[in-house]
């Protein structure tokens, strides 16, 4: 079994020292470390059945899920999705994981060049708010992050665009390439329907991308306003012209605050 670092080469800084007395962190409900041919299945989380595309292995040292795009001709895509199963319901979750971004990594401007990175949701992926986080070209070396929602009540079965959109130069970036970056993102829905409690942060390599609590929508009348379900990655409608391998390693979900320590 690999051992799960705490520190990262080649990337930013994993976020601010917690202060002493700040308090116990919390444990994750569920971690996995991709040791072995299996996915490890515990304390009611499960993976689901993914495809050849995604796969435990060996890779840089450290025991990982591989997720393989392409190769892909210009305008054809290709997917590698591990969709997963909290069991149970949340109103709010932490996670965390470590992503090696490929060292040929290149995002060509093939529309629709949206490519998705993280989902999370309730009972139906297409009702209530669907938390979703995507990356798509925005210049030869920058990429950008947006945060969707499904308005079941206004838009039935469709995707739309919720809140102000993020542009983050140190997203995925060609620049990475062949680097470990940590991932960090919390969700929280708001408490009830006009509320603003809600929020919808992330950081990458230890630097905050994104954080949204009244410019986004939170609470879904007659929608499920929890998380059940999601998956990691996915759908890449860009494509990759040369086969491109993510890799990601020491997954934890947490259902009370880690207390991180980023601001």
């Amino acid at each position: 079994m690999s051992p799960i670092i705490t520190t990262i080469s080649n990337s930013g800084a994993r976020g601010k020292v917690r202060a002493p007395g700040a308090g116990p962190v919390a444990a994750p409900f569920f971690s996995d470390d991709f040791a072995g041919p299996a996915r490890n299945n515990a304390n009611g989380f499960t993976w689901n059945s993914t495809g050849a595309r995604v796969a435990p292995v060996v890779f840089d040292g450290y025991d990982c899920l591989r997720f393989r795009y392409g190769p892909d001709a210009i305008g054809a895509d290709s997917s590698a999705e591990q969709p997963f199963n909290l069991g149970r319901d949340l109103t709010e979750l932490w996670i965390e994981y470590d992503l090696h971004i490929p060292a040929n990594f290149v995002l060509r401007n093939d529309l629709p060049a949206n490519n998705k990175f993280l989902a999370l949701w309730g009972a139906d992926y297409n009702v209530g708010t669907t938390a979703l986080l995507e990356y798509e070209y925005a210049g030869s070396t920058t990429s950008s992050v947006s945060k969707m929602v499904s308005l079941a009540d206004l838009y039935p079965g469709q995707l739309v665009r919720g809140g102000d959109r993020f542009r983050a130069t140190s997203f995925l970036t060609a620049a990475l390439g062949g680097t470990w970056q940590q991932v960090r993102v919390h969700y929280r829905h708001a408490s009830g329907p006009g509320a603003t409690d809600g929020v919808f942060e992330g950081w990458f390599g230890g630097a905050l991308q994104f954080r949204s609590r009244t410019d986004w929508v939170f609470w879904q009348t007659g929608g499920s306003n929890y998380m059940r379900k999601g998956y990691l990655m996915g759908w890449a409608n860009s494509g990759f012209t040369d086969e491109t391998d993510f890799h990601i390693r020491g997954i934890k979900f947490y259902d009370s605050d880690p207390q991180w320590g980023m601001v």
